[in-house]
């Protein structure tokens, strides 16, 4: 009996819903809404897991109403119980569910959402889900698109920073350079792609002879 409540209150496309809290008042330090600037009340949580409770409590705290989203074999997790309204957005791919830009603006859409947080992994550096917000008018809790761009290319965020005048730690920006220099300098060197995320490992050239010469 119990197995069948929770099939229909997780059936696809449903959702569940918990009566939204009440905001609390100005915390210390604060001074309450900013004059201009329209206030976040509802915020869908694009992630899961871990990164979507920290974001989850963190709305708590400031009495903004939690939403969030679930493939078909998260449904069951501590978020979508804890958040104040759940949306399933596709099957246990995460192609299909928390990489589908369509699939979480629907979600958010239909909660009422006024802002977006992507947490971090999955989309939360795709400037297309920054301009996918921007058009259907979300706020996305994040850098906007453009600077997205900017820094993706770390090859680029390195020019970009050196001729704003900030410093950067010494490396090499061109290929060439790059090559000859474990013979010049007759140690093994470090290498990564321009445009991986941080998360993915640099690459060592153990010897001196793996190292291509220029």
């Amino acid at each position: 009996m119990g197995t069948s409540r929770s099939k229909a209150r997780h059936a696809a496309g449903a959702s569940r819903r918990r009566p939204a809290r009440s905001a609390p008042g100005p915390r210390a330090g604060h001074d309450g809404p900013v004059s201009g600037v329209r206030p976040i009340r509802r915020v869908l949580i694009a992630n899961r897991g871990e990164i979507a409770l920290r974001v989850l409590r963190a709305c708590r705290e400031m009495g903004i109403s939690p939403v969030a989203v679930y493939s078909e074999i998260d449904r069951d997790t501590l978020p979508v119980r804890l958040a104040d309204a759940a949306y399933c957005i596709g099957p246990a791919q995460s192609s299909a569910s928390y990489l589908d830009i369509e699939a979480i603006l629907r979600a958010a859409r239909q909660a009422g959402a006024d802002a977006l947080h992507p947490g971090y992994g999955f989309l939360a550096e795709n400037p297309g889900l920054a301009r996918a917000c921007e058009s259907a008018g979300l706020v996305f809790i994040g850098p906007p698109p453009e600077a997205m761009r900017m820094v993706g290319d770390k090859v680029e965020a390195r020019r970009l920073m050196q001729k704003s005048g900030v410093p950067v730690i010494p490396g090499l920006l061109e290929r060439a350079a790059a090559r000859g220099c474990g013979w010049r300098a007759r140690k093994p060197t470090w290498t990564r792609p321009s445009a991986a995320p941080d998360r993915r490992p640099v690459r060592r050239s153990a010897t001196m002879a793996s190292t291509p010469r220029s």
